[in-house]
């Protein structure tokens, strides 16, 4: 996690996650998720197994208004596709270390298309994504979601990335009143014309 521009410990912020499978290899835990069945499972949320080490992260302390970014390890952003930026206010009776984000989310960041034929985020040079904390968000603890998609035809060929970081949001904020709330799982389905596009004149290594 960056906190204006400062990066923070591997995982000290963000839900550690599972590898794909049994390989204990680290590169694993990148392992995409995709549009078919997992995309209905609670792993969409936050992570494979990322409830799991809720307990063990740690609270990042952020203003309303900075900036606050993902970066990925090891390897840039080079399967292109849009990325979204999602928060959920911890409910009452639950803290960041037992909630598994199956609340409501909204989204508060995007990097789509850069034009018609590139996206935003994707690059062999674009390794994060940075983005603003509303200057109005309610003060609390939130998970903040960040979720890219690779959109590939066929049907249940989508490979989603997620995380999510633990974040404690402090003044001033408190006048935004947060709509139009998503789900996940709960907002994709396998049928959604966006996670099965038809590609022509797919260019070699894409």
């Amino acid at each position: 996690l960056l906190v204006n521009g400062t990066e923070s410990a591997k995982w000290q912020y963000v839900r550690d996650v599972a590898t794909m499978g049994s390989n204990p290899n680290e590169l694993y835990k990148l392992w995409p998720q995709y549009s078919g069945d997992e995309m209905y499972q609670p792993s969409i949320t936050c992570g494979r197994k990322a409830i799991d080490s809720a307990n063990k992260t740690q609270t990042a302390d952020i203003i309303a208004g900075d900036q606050v970014g993902f970066r990925v390890a090891n390897i840039p952003i080079f399967h292109g596709g849009p990325t979204q930026i999602y928060m959920s206010k911890v409910p009452e009776g639950k803290t960041l270390a037992d909630y598994a984000g199956d609340g409501d989310w909204f989204k508060i960041a995007s990097a789509g298309a850069a034009s018609d034929t590139a996206w935003k985020l994707a690059s062999i040079t674009i390794k994060e994504y940075n983005f603003t904390i509303p200057r109005t968000t309610p003060p609390g603890k939130y998970l903040l979601r960040i979720e890219q998609m690779w959109p590939l035809p066929g049907l249940g060929s989508a490979q989603f990335y997620v995380n999510c970081a633990h974040v404690n949001v402090m003044g001033p904020g408190g006048a935004g009143t947060p709509t139009e709330f998503a789900k996940f799982p709960g907002t994709y389905d396998l049928m959604d014309p966006g996670t099965q596009p038809y590609i022509s004149n797919l260019p070699m290594g894409c």
